[in-house]
């Protein structure tokens, strides 16, 4: 019988050997092959290199993946729809700033009848005009829905100020964006970017031998041989021009509440600054346990929800921190936010506390392959960050062997409040 009054005991991970995520090389293709599970279900991943980085004007990539089946003179897209319904096939695809994606999810049995039929439409679609249409109004219905929210606002305004308006990274998808979309730059997105000879290919969950020569088959061989380098990075990639730091405002008169995001570009991190910063973000706001969630939160109750992250930007990384409040509290929880930020420079966490985030971390970095689909979310990762598998394994020693003066050290250079540009929206 469960005794309640006890506290449960928690072990934390310190050792864990991943699974493979790496490529292989076979019948002229690159291929990771996940854990071979009798689940019913197979899961195969056409990856890409491009996303929006090779794109010619804004939403290209993206609506131009979103409509591959919108149908032709032969077909439409709703008999496509119901095709594929019938097959209880599953097709969803995804748009990265560095790669794009094709996913088919489906029961082993219906390979061989649903995977030619499904490559070859992918490949003929039209991107008729009624389609397109009703696809930019659902887009812009969206828009409009995220442009009355001061989230919306504080996040364009603290990207635009960071990298620029005009840049990459900066720039910003407005209603006049989605207006000008036609089908021409969409067949011309496919054409250059979704030849299958270009692809890797990631295959998971049930699977045998009969549908990986299947899947060889109906895909030419890959043309790019380089196995740890993302063919994109041998193309001219847009350029990270950092803006001086700065603070931006936006008003909105019909909100009763303020969005206030904080951020600094970090330039591409070694794998033990990578742990390390990653483990500091965690103490900072990277979980419930946080300083930030426990001070501004729970303690003093200035803000609805708050915490900090540390997310991709072509070679390097962005670090963020963001919250949201009331208008009354947005002075005093700009304050709080820096003054946890300079403690983290000033003092040394403590060993309780640091564990605890080392536990957090390790258990959170362990769930990453949970399920049989895991690996390949990770080599694509990997690849598109053009990382290293092996660091795979290394990753707990390094996260548990970190100390709190290499924090210390990491804090003091990439904490101090006045390299961050902040942005704040809503009732100002």
């Amino acid at each position: 019988m469960l005794d309640r009054s006890q506290k449960p005991i928690t072990q934390a991970v310190t050792e864990f050997t991943p699974p493979s995520c790496g490529f292989e090389q076979r019948n002229g293709r690159w291929l990771h092959l996940g854990p071979q599970r009798n689940i019913g279900l197979t899961r195969l991943e056409l990856l890409f290199p491009g996303g929006r980085a090779v794109q010619n004007q804004l939403l290209q990539a993206s609506t131009c993946l979103n409509l591959l089946l919108s149908g032709h003179s032969q077909i439409t897209e709703s008999q496509l729809l119901k095709k594929i319904d019938s097959w209880g096939l599953r097709f969803q695809t995804e748009v990265q700033n560095e790669s794009h994606s094709l996913v088919f999810i489906f029961r082993p049995e219906v390979a061989q009848e649903a995977l030619p039929f499904l490559l070859e439409q992918l490949q003929l679609g039209q991107f008729p005009e009624d389609r397109l249409n009703s696809y930019k109004q659902i887009q812009l219905a969206s828009l409009a829905r995220r442009q009355s929210t001061p989230s919306y606002w504080a996040n364009r305004q603290v990207f635009e100020s960071l990298y620029g308006k005009n840049s990459f990274l900066g720039t910003q998808a407005d209603a006049v964006d989605f207006q000008s979309l036609n089908p021409e730059p969409l067949l011309d997105f496919r054409t250059q970017n979704i030849g299958y000879e270009k692809a890797r290919i990631l295959v998971s969950g049930q699977y045998d031998d009969d549908f990986l020569n299947l899947v060889h088959f109906l895909l030419e061989e890959n043309i790019f041989n380089k196995l740890n380098n993302n063919y994109l990075r041998q193309k001219n990639t847009p350029e990270i021009n950092i803006q001086n730091p700065a603070e931006t405002s936006q008003t909105l008169p019909k909100s009763s509440q303020v969005s206030l995001v904080l951020a600094r570009h970090l330039d591409n991190l070694a794998f033990n600054d990578r742990i390390a910063l990653s483990l500091l973000n965690t103490v900072l706001g990277g979980y419930f346990g946080s300083r930030l969630m426990q001070d501004l939160r729970e303690s003093k109750g200035l803000t609805y929800g708050i915490g900090s992250r540390i997310s991709p930007a072509l070679s390097g990384y962005t670090w963020s921190i963001s919250s949201e409040m009331k208008a009354e509290s947005k002075d005093l929880a700009k304050t709080a936010i820096q003054e946890n930020m300079q403690a983290l420079m000033k003092k040394a966490i403590p060993k309780e506390e640091l564990n605890r985030a080392k536990a957090y971390f390790a258990g959170a970095f362990r769930a990453q392959f949970d399920g049989p689909f895991a690996s390949a979310a990770r080599a694509k990762q990997l690849w598109v960050r053009g990382q290293d598998e092996a660091e795979l394994g290394q990753t707990l020693d390094t996260l548990w062997s970190c100390t709190s003066q290499t924090l210390l050290s990491l804090a003091e250079q990439y904490l101090q409040p006045q390299d961050y540009h902040l942005a704040q929206a809503g009732a100002l």
